[in-house]
Formats: C-alpha cells, sequence, structure tokens
C-alpha cells in the first residue's frame, strides 16, 4: 500500500536557488561551528541533512544520521539524540529496515516522554505506527497513528496533523474501505494547501489517487497523480516521486495496459535506486516480470 508531483522565467526562479542555496551553507556552517552551543550545532545539522539528503541522496542521509548520533551521545544531547533516532528510523523505513526503524522509534519515545515533548511524541508515535502497518499489524498501527494525531492536535502542529490523517487513511485503504480512506486523504490535503506544505499535499495526493484505483476510477487517479508527480517534480523530491510511480504502475497493471506499465515501471525503478528503497525497486520489477507472466498465460 502506498502511502503513502512548466516553465518558470528565470528572474522568478534564480532568487529562490539563492536563498535556498545560502540557507544550506548557513545550517552547514553552523554545524561546523564548534563556537556554538553543541545543541545548535546538533540541531542545524539534522535540519541539513533533512533538506539536502534524506529525500535525495538516502545513503548519504544515513551516514550522516549515524554521524549526528554518535555526536548527541558523546554531548549526552538528550533532546537532539531523540530528534537523531527519529530521523534515523524514517531512513530505515525507506531503506526496509523495518526492525532496526521500530527499535528507533521505541527508544525515542522513551526520550521524549522523559521530557515531555509533545511533538517529539507524535512523531515517534507515527513512526512505530507505520512499522506495524509494514507488518500488517493493522490494529496496532491504527492506534499508534491515533495517538499521533491526537497529539499533533493538543500542540496544533498541522504539518503532523495531516501526516497522522493520511496514516489513518491508509489504514482504511488496507481495509478496502476506500471511502472512509478518502475522507482522511482529502482532509489531510486541505490542511496541506493551506499551509503551502508541498511535499504532504503530494503524499494526500498519491493517497487520493491509490483510493480512486481501488474504486476502478481510472481517470479521476490518472489525473490525481499526475497532479502528485508536477509537485514531486517541482520540488525535486526523489521519494514522493517513487510513491507517484508506483501508484501509476498500479493504476496501468488493474488496466492492463502492459505498454505503459514497463515505461512507468522504469521511472519507479531510477526513483527506488536514488533512494535505495528495496521496496521500490522490488515493486519496480514485479511491475516488469508480472505482465509477461500474464501475457505467456494468455499464449
Amino acid at each position: 500500500m502506498t502511502t503513502n508531483f512548466t516553465i518558470i522565467l528565470c528572474f522568478i526562479l534564480l532568487p529562490w536557488i539563492g536563498n535556498s542555496q545560502k540557507q544550506q551553507d548557513s545550517l552547514f556552517a553552523i554545524w561546523e561551528n564548534t563556537k556554538l552551543a553543541d545543541t545548535t550545532r546538533a540541531s542545524a545539522y539534522r535540519e541539513f541533512i533533512y533538506k539536502n539528503y534524506f529525500e535525495s541522496k538516502t545513503d548519504s542521509a544515513y551516514a550522516m544520521a549515524l554521524s549526528l548520533m554518535d555526536f548527541t551521545k558523546a554531548r549526552r544531547l538528550k533532546k537532539q539524540k531523540a530528534d537523531a533516532l527519529i530521523l534515523l528510523g524514517e531512513i530505515e523505513h525507506t531503506f526496509g529496515d523495518n526492525t532496526e526503524a521500530s527499535k528507533h522509534f521505541g527508544l525515542s519515545l522513551k526520550l521524549y516522554k522523559e521530557l515531555n515533548d509533545k511533538r517529539g511524541q507524535a512523531k515517534a508515535n507515527n513512526g512505530l505506527g507505520v512499522s506495524y502497518r509494514k507488518v500488517f499489524n493493522l490494529d496496532e498501527a491504527k492506534a499508534y497513528y491515533e495517538r499521533s494525531l491526537e497529539l499533533s492536535k493538543e500542540i496544533n502542529d498541522t504539518i503532523l496533523i495531516s501526516q497522522a490523517l493520511v496514516n489513518i487513511g491508509n489504514i482504511y485503504s488496507w481495509r478496502y474501505k476506500s471511502n472512509k480512506a478518502l475522507d482522511y486523504y482529502n482532509e489531510s490535503l486541505r490542511l496541506s494547501k493551506a499551509i503551502n506544505n508541498k511535499r504532504n499535499e503530494a503524499i494526500a495526493l498519491i493517497n487520493i489517487s491509490d483510493s480512486y484505483i481501488q474504486k476502478k476510477e481510472f481517470k479521476r487517479a490518472k489525473e490525481t497523480i499526475d497532479s502528485a508527480i508536477k509537485i514531486g517534480d517541482s520540488i525535486g523530491n526523489n521519494n514522493t516521486l517513487a510513491h507517484a510511480y508506483r501508484v501509476l504502475c498500479a493504476s496501468y497493471f488493474k488496466q492492463k495496459d502492459y505498454d505503459k506499465i514497463i515505461i512507468t515501471a522504469n521511472k519507479l525503478l531510477d526513483y527506488g535506486q536514488k533512494i535505495s528503497s528495496n521496496e521500490m525497486i522490488d515493486g519496480a520489477y514485479f511491475f516488469f516480470l508480472k505482465p509477461i507472466k500474464e501475457k505467456e498465460t494468455l499464449i
């Protein structure tokens, strides 16, 4: 189950690139500045990893996250260690290492509870929910997602609320309750648009498309997934694009449009390799081979 994006005038685009690059350089400069507080340095490095490597160069992100973890342990930075554990867990989910991800989310939740950090607890609960969903323990996953949603609402964190809504929607989607899932996805989409969070907007669209496929509304599914791909391209998010192309493959597969499956599976493989996701790479090969077997059966 998936979670689960024109031409721009140069004078509009270039200042944005410049500002973005300055922000990235600034974050790394803070990390390297040994005169600053260790807590400040650790937080800046974590943000630097998220902004520049997490969803585009995942192998590098993992190596950097391990270095950050060592830094927080050596300096006994409890909050920053919990944050680093979240980062590690999210990367390990991308890699498909559910066991390590679960361990790291569990450790982070313990630390956040000691710190009475509700935002951290919401993120850790969400991560644990994903871990349980990946092993098809849907009841346990839903309980963690709902706890994450509850905490996110307590602190009025719209980004985390939108993420929890998508994940709860996924539970209903796994149970083939497409209309119920769409209620959660559309609410997440509404919130993401309200705060102009393009990544979460694309995630909601991907899942909405998946529900339309379940309902065999393939035209609506294609229109929706095209919007998600457009966003993914605009923000350069390889993780989002991998998920989008996997859903598009599933749509073509259900329609037995084998020629389009091959083209789309190549894109899925490309983005899966870029983010080092075994789940996406395996999915691409499934879509390469399944149509061949289907055709052989018909001969």
